[in-house]
């Protein structure tokens, strides 16, 4: 990743919380997209990958029994999508991604 492009993803103005735009993660079905989750401490839990929008966070709700309190998320080009959600988890190293440790 070049470092205007890690600058764009390190941000956290050109992503979109669910808190200020609920419906931005269902309108957004098809478009590959990198999500933040925060737990209900507001620390970050989780990054991952989705080209279905709400549909993918939804399922670790379900299937996981996380409970987070914010999503966050910023639409990547689909080719870059493995590459910036790798490179973000290092970065972040959110304490629910395995490959971050």
């Amino acid at each position: 990743m070049s470092n205007n492009t890690k600058i764009n993803y390190l941000n956290k103005s050109n992503w979109v919380s669910h808190m200020d735009n609920p419906m931005y993660l269902f309108n957004c079905e098809r478009t590959p997209l990198i999500y933040k989750l925060y737990d209900t401490n507001d620390k970050l839990m989780y990054i991952g990958k989705t080209v279905t929008g709400g549909r993918r966070i939804t399922t670790h709700n379900r299937d996981k029994g996380w409970k987070f309190s914010n999503v966050e998320c910023i639409e990547v080009p689909a080719e870059e999508q493995n590459s910036i959600e790798k490179d973000l988890i290092k970065y972040y190293q959110p304490y629910n991604n395995k490959n971050c440790k």
